[in-house]
């Protein structure tokens, strides 16, 4: 099994362990999100075309929505990564035919109790990589959790930060590119009470932000959450991984 390793096992601290998690992603970033645009794609459309026609008046419930959903669209991302660890990158066509296994466990508690988990992207590799559940579940991830559960934390913050920084740079360009001496201002009109300083174009493109900022980022927090899981393995068991 080791010498399909492609990584290099050996002792990481957290945030080393999270940058290899990012390179990993990079080195197969077109299976990522090619995997992520096949589950995401659909999910948008359905969301969004379902709630398009009060979507002028309440623009934030679909990606409230799409951001409950979110922890779903990790499965995917993950199944890719700890399979590209051993050099067994899946095609999409694989990816599409493993989702019915991937969604078959963990779905309700994955919106509901463990939704609100900052470390869930680090917890992820327990039950579905694992199969863990139940009491074995909380026992090994209390043993997996005793280090690297701050750094795992602050990654899922750093990541939200990071997407909020990112809408807001995308809102800021659109208003620097505006001709100047323009009156519009894009924060004024995507913010208004009266109905009639609204404009539709924005309230959607405000809408679906989350869906481009959670497609940028999203794999990273993932990657990074694998990484840390392989680095305790590696740190409790003296390298013996399983596949």
């Amino acid at each position: 099994m080791f010498d399909r390793l492609q990584l290099v096992l050996r002792l990481r601290e957290p945030f080393e362990a999270i940058d290899l998690g990012f390179v990993l992603l990079h080195r197969h970033a077109r299976s990522v999100y090619g995997a992520w645009a096949l589950v995401v794609l659909p999910l948008v459309a359905v969301i969004y075309g379902f709630f398009f026609g009060v979507l002028h008046a309440y623009p934030w419930v679909p990606p409230l929505l799409l951001w409950w959903l979110r922890p779903l669209l990790d499965r995917p991302v993950l199944h890719i990564l700890s399979k590209a660890s051993f050099g067994a990158v899946p095609t999409l066509k694989d990816t599409l035919r493993s989702l019915p296994s991937l969604y078959r466990r963990g779905g309700l508690s994955t919106l509901l109790w463990r939704r609100v988990d900052l470390a869930r992207t680090f917890a992820l590799p327990l039950w579905q990589l694992e199969g863990q559940s139940g009491k074995g579940y909380r026992l090994r991830r209390k043993i997996l959790t005793r280090r690297a559960l701050i750094q795992a934390q602050g990654l899922t913050v750093a990541c939200f930060a990071f997407e909020a920084v990112l809408a807001l740079t995308l809102l800021v360009g659109i208003q620097y590119m505006l001709p100047k001496g323009s009156e519009f201002n894009v924060f004024d009109r995507l913010f208004a009470s009266t109905p009639g300083e609204r404009l539709a174009w924005l309230d959607l493109l405000a809408a679906l932000l989350p869906v481009l900022t959670a497609t940028v980022v999203e794999p990273f927090l993932v990657a990074g959450g694998f990484s840390l899981y392989l680095n305790r393995r590696i740190q409790l068991e003296g390298w013996d991984l399983e596949l």
